[in-house]
């Protein structure tokens, strides 16, 4: 019996691979890798590489590039993990920088290193156009150019530069289309504003799962099609659709804040106050807290999101009509964001008007 397949070698693969799709707990992410270490398997395909994935996962990323930088070879699956790590981080940047000898060096990357630098360079927003249609340009010149995973990666990039059209001619070469492919194309129509063929598409979509209805609701609140999204929502539940994902609800909560106020035909002045207000805020040193927005998607995006939550919303309608004296009160049955209690404490000093709110704060 070969040392590789030994019992104990066994085991630990066992444990590792466990690790890599369920635990994300670093004490055990730690003590495996000692153990790891002392039966002298950390050389050894596949503990290495599995090791950087399961760091990343359990938020350790220096772990996970300390391994990858002591590899003594780095092949494609080594690329593409500490890729992903990079992606799994939230760190973009990161992964152009770690990247750069593939992308200068002439070497050529394979579908999931493309895969993966498309998501960075996503992540990155829409000033890094140039950077993502030159990586769509060297994908259709690979010999991967057919690869629909990495087609469907380019559809969710150009949603997310506010280029619908260009994800839908790469969603019409896909040979294949998954659900994932579906999903990036609604919400790329949705998130734009383009409410008709995101509404079209979905309807048309085989895939009308969880991902696909968030896609679409949380999409049109990004864009201002409030009222729509709260339809949805609620076609979505006598649809039977679990509600179980968090972000569902909160964009449902979302829509039905934005639609009450919308229809009472004050969107202008609110927008506007809302955006002298931000201007103001940030004159005074006011940086965005994105902690509490998802990973997976850019600064630019994670500070819009932030900009229309509900609370922002409802004060800027209050402000409107508070005269002066008057009392707002903040009053919600969800937990408010750290970014909005910044932003409130922000606003009263700037309108001297007292805004309380309640005692809770955390999280979104």
């Amino acid at each position: 019996m070969s040392f590789l397949h030994s019992p104990n070698a066994l085991a630990l693969k066992s444990q590792l691979f466990s690790l890599a799709h369920k635990t994300k707990n670093p004490f055990i992410a730690n003590k495996l890798h000692a153990q790891i270490i002392k039966s002298g398997l950390n050389h050894h395909h596949p503990f290495p590489k599995t090791l950087i994935n399961v760091y990343a996962k359990c938020s350790l990323f220096q772990d996970a590039l300390k391994l990858f930088d002591a590899l003594p070879h780095r092949d494609h699956v080594a690329w593409a993990t500490i890729l992903s790590a990079c992606n799994i981080s939230n760190l973009p940047h990161k992964a152009f920088s770690i990247s750069l000898p593939i992308l200068q060096q002439g070497l050529q990357p394979d579908h999931f290193v493309f895969s993966s630098l498309i998501k960075a360079c996503a992540n990155l927003g829409s000033v890094h156009i140039k950077q993502g249609k030159q990586l769509h340009a060297r994908f259709l010149l690979s010999p991967f150019y057919e690869d629909d995973v990495v087609k469907s990666s380019l559809v969710d990039m150009y949603a997310k530069f506010e280029l619908p059209d260009y994800g839908r001619a790469v969603f019409d070469s896909i040979s294949e289309l998954s659900s994932v492919s579906w999903t990036a194309m609604i919400s790329g129509y949705a998130r734009n504003g383009r409410k008709v063929e995101a509404l079209r598409l979905f309807r048309q979509s085989p895939f009308k799962n969880l991902y696909a209805w968030t896609a679409l609701i949380s999409g049109l609140v990004q864009s201002g099609n409030a009222t729509d999204a709260l339809y949805l929502f609620v076609e979505m539940r006598r649809e039977g659709v679990s509600i179980a994902d968090p972000l569902v609800l909160s964009s449902a909560v979302g829509a039905c804040a934005n639609a009450a106020v919308w229809e009472l035909g004050k969107q202008d002045e609110i927008l506007g106050l809302m955006r002298k207000l931000d201007a103001e805020m940030k004159k005074r040193g006011y940086v965005p807290d994105t902690s509490s927005v998802l990973h997976d998607m850019d600064q630019q995006e994670k500070e819009r999101q932030l900009f229309w939550h509900s609370e922002r919303l409802a004060v800027a309608y209050g402000l409107l009509k508070a005269v002066p004296g008057t009392i707002i009160r903040i009053v919600k049955n969800l937990r408010v964001c750290g970014d909005c209690h910044t932003v409130l404490k922000l606003t009263s000093t700037i309108t001297n008007l007292t805004l309380k709110q309640g005692p809770y704060y955390e999280e979104c």
